[in-house]
Order: C-alpha cells, then structure tokens, then sequence
C-alpha cells in the first residue's frame, strides 16, 4: 500500500504530455482515439450523446539513497499505476426518439419560416397593389376634376352675363 505517496493524475499513455514521460516506459503509445477524453453534445438541445472520461493514476518516483536501484531515475518521474476510463453512450432507441422530436420540431419550424415569409410577400404584394390603386384613383379623381372646371370655363353659368363662343371671343347679353 502506498500511503503518503503523491499521486499525480494525467492522461493515459501520458497522451498529450511530454514525449519524455512517454519515452521512460516501454510499452506506452498515446493514441487519440483511446486514450482521450471527450464529450459528445447535440448541439440544439445540448444532450450528452457520448461521452469518455479517461485517466492515469500514477504516483511519484524519486531516487533514495539507501536503494542503488533508484540511482538511473530522474528526479521527477510520474510512475503509471492503472488508468480509468469511464464511457457513456445514449441508447440507439434514446437517440432515434430524440432525432425524431428534434427533426419534427426543426421541419415545423423551417416551414413556419417559409409560411412568415409567404405572408411577408403577400403583404408586400397588397400593400403595393393598394397604393397603385390610390393613386391610379387620386389621378382619375384629378383628371375628373380637371374636366369638370374646364366644362364650366367653355360654357359659363346659366343666367351669366357673358357666353363664349366663337372661338373664345365673349359677348354681353
């Protein structure tokens, strides 16, 4: 039992340490895909999908001067005991159920925004479609007007003094 001794924890293998840690011991690889530790995560719910925490447990070895043996080590040297690795992964009926609710939600919502958009453009299209009936409208009204003055102007009031005719040369009555 090792009582007392510092612990030091890191990655397995050392992966992502220092290539001497690494060259010390015979028989240590780092591999990314073992030895690292990783979350998985769905990126509009935020769900874990997958996850692996992955740790090495070692303790410290330091030379001591009544052991000969210890007088090759440096001095410092993190010696690996066991590592731990510890995985979750979401069930295949779990992650079918959630991939439906969320593409079921995502769809409705995508065509929520073809339909806003739909009713944008008709918006658009009437609001235009009245503005160019108000003012084909105030033109005719303009137009209608313009007539109706210029029909009194040719003609003048009944009972008036003075008539035109003959090519805008009046007379007194």
């Amino acid at each position: 039992m090792l009582v007392g001794q510092p612990a030091i924890v890191s990655l397995p293998h050392f992966y992502q340490g220092d290539q001497s840690l690494v060259d010390a011991f015979d028989g240590l690889h780092p591999t990314k895909d073992v030895h690292q530790t990783f979350l998985d995560v769905e990126p509009y719910t935020g769900a874990l999908l997958r996850a692996s925490k992955r740790l090495q447990v070692n303790i410290w070895l330091q030379k001591i001067s009544r052991f000969t043996e210890t007088d090759h080590l440096p001095d410092f040297l993190p010696f690996p005991v066991m590592w731990l690795n510890e995985s979750a992964l979401v069930e295949e009926s779990t992650a079918d159920e959630l991939k439906s609710q969320l593409l079921t939600v995502i769809k409705v919502s995508q065509g929520g925004e073809y339909a806003f958009i739909a009713i944008g453009s008709i918006m658009v299209l009437v609001v235009i479609c009245i503005a160019i009936f108000r003012c084909q409208r105030q033109r005719d009204d303009q137009l209608l007007h313009s007539v109706n003055t210029d029909d009194r102007s040719d003609y003048g009031a009944v009972g008036s003094r003075e008539n035109t005719y003959n090519n805008g040369h009046s007379t007194q009555m």
